[in-house]
């Protein structure tokens, strides 16, 4: 994994014409700029298919401009010439990096251009750099490929059901248990035949070329 992390990061570095280069936004007078290049790569990702992940919402807004107050923000983006590409977004609490939002533009997949952002502020971490001294890198809530390649501790949470004690609680209960065994089954299958990690990603690119889609279309 790691003789291939080190294959794209120098294949993505080898054109000289676009020498990539990674701002970190952490002050409040960066806001607008964060916003307006966070957003513009943030719409063609596949987590604006399903509705998540960054964007330019008041609510958001409001909390990074918190944290920028308080000190907190350390906001990622990276470029290629005046181009933001990927953008890494957390903040960071005493000695702790708490990841918040992280996507890329997916015309440049086959680049990795979040592999090289990630390893390059874990550089900056290791190296203290801009005077920040973290020790922990907490990726938040959820499964992904590069947090198996990275993490050195993870847990696993499941939500607990409570069902009424009457018939109509009873066929729930069936309904759930059968539902959620099924489920598993069919993941352990798929993920013993490395065919779930293609299922993925194929859904994901689907969801990416449907914003891009979205983006690029005539507005009426």
């Amino acid at each position: 994994r790691r003789i291939e992390i080190r294959r794209r990061i120098r294949k993505f570095q080898a054109n000289p014409d676009n020498v990539p280069k990674v701002v970190c936004y952490r002050e409040t007078a960066d806001i607008e700029r964060l916003f307006l290049d966070a957003e513009e790569i943030a719409k063609r990702t596949y987590q604006r298919g399903l509705g998540a992940g960054f964007s330019n919402t008041a609510d958001v807004r409001k909390r990074l401009e918190l944290a920028a107050q308080k000190g907190w923000l350390r906001a990622h983006l990276l470029y290629l010439g005046e181009r933001p590409i990927a953008f890494w977004i957390g903040m960071n609490y005493g000695k702790t990096f708490i990841s918040e939002y992280m996507g890329y533009d997916p015309e440049f997949r086959k680049s990795a251009p979040g592999m090289y952002l990630m390893m390059s502020v874990l550089e900056g971490f290791c190296g203290n750099q801009n005077g920040d001294f973290v020790e922990e890198l907490d990726f938040g809530l959820g499964h992904a490929e590069y947090k198996q390649a990275l993490c050195t501790a993870s847990w696993m949470e499941s939500p607990i059901f409570i069902f009424g004690p009457t018939a109509k609680g009873l066929i729930l209960k069936l309904l759930s248990v059968s539902t959620r065994t099924a489920d598993s089954a069919t993941r352990k299958i798929l993920e013993s035949t490395r065919v779930l990690p293609r299922l993925k990603r194929l859904w994901r690119d689907r969801l990416a070329r449907t914003a891009k889609a979205s983006v690029d279309s005539p507005k009426a």
